[in-house]
């Protein structure tokens, strides 16, 4: 299987692709669903967001969050279409879409190597890596190691916890500098306080970018400039957190039962 891969000579990342700077991104009739299953992820989903805005996007499990999050990366076959200005995701070449797009899984792998490489892969940009870790406020966290970002943090980021490893793949995602971001329940296993501070660090540098966040937690959701709730793998709702928060629907049930369970501070 590996021979069959170094030999693909269809597969080349040798040349750099420039980045678009798409000003709309435009989602048309979307359904998705998993290689290897038969039944839809999400379903004719529609949404238009221009450049510049951050998305929340929430739902109960299984509404098909991490379905989206993965069609919106384009490398699946999926139905209808997902436009950048007026180009089709879909008729772009690999090569494009991993230059345009960055990726944030929620379980995302960290190598055995230092901090620093883990985020930058050997590029040497430092006021870019300075930048990242500042949004993914990894600052403090790094001056309490004692090689500092030199600090080696294991296969799959065993030496450090489940919070700084969620941050180094954030810093990680966000040092790629593309302009649609694609983040999968990156906050986890991150205090509240710390996921609003990177919230609003990202609100500050979000410039000309488009950054999709996923999630099931909703304290940050107050800062999005549109949100989207899926159930069944459709969009149920949609609007601002003000709009959506006084609604008898399924986003003011998740925030009442986080209420009732302590998991955040947003208040109605």
């Amino acid at each position: 299987r590996v021979l069959r891969l170094m030999h693909n000579e269809n597969q080349v990342f040798a040349h750099k692709v420039d980045n678009l700077k798409p000003k709309e991104i435009s989602v048309e009739n979307l359904s998705f669903k998993y290689p290897t299953s038969y039944e839809y992820g999400v379903k004719d989903i529609s949404f238009n967001i221009t450049s510049g805005k951050i998305v929340g996007i929430t739902g109960s499990v299984g509404s098909g969050k991490s379905a989206l999050a993965l069609a919106l990366t384009g490398l699946y076959d999926y139905e209808g279409k997902i436009l950048l200005d007026n180009v089709d995701l879909g008729d772009m070449k690999y090569e494009q879409k991993i230059a345009n797009i960055t990726y944030m899984g929620h379980d995302s792998f960290l190598f055995s190597d230092s901090l620093k490489n883990n985020i930058t892969w050997g590029d040497t940009n430092a006021e870019k890596l300075d930048k990242v870790l500042n949004i993914a406020s990894l600052e403090q966290d790094i001056k309490s190691f004692e090689k500092g970002i030199d600090t080696e943090v294991g296969e799959k980021g065993i030496k450090v916890s489940g919070g700084q490893k969620q941050r180094i793949a954030l810093a990680r995602a966000l040092y790629k500098d593309a302009n649609i971001v694609i983040l999968d329940d990156p906050f986890s296993a991150v205090d509240i306080n710390t996921e609003a501070k990177i919230i609003e660090n990202l609100r500050e540098n979000v410039g000309d970018r488009t950054i999709f966040i996923f999630s099931h937690r909703l304290d940050s959701f107050k800062y999005m400039d549109m949100v989207l709730v899926l159930d069944k793998g459709k969009i149920v709702e949609r609007g601002t957190h003000e709009e959506l928060i006084n609604k008898e629907g399924i986003y003011s049930k998740i925030i009442d039962s986080q209420q009732f369970l302590g998991d955040g501070s947003i208040e109605k």
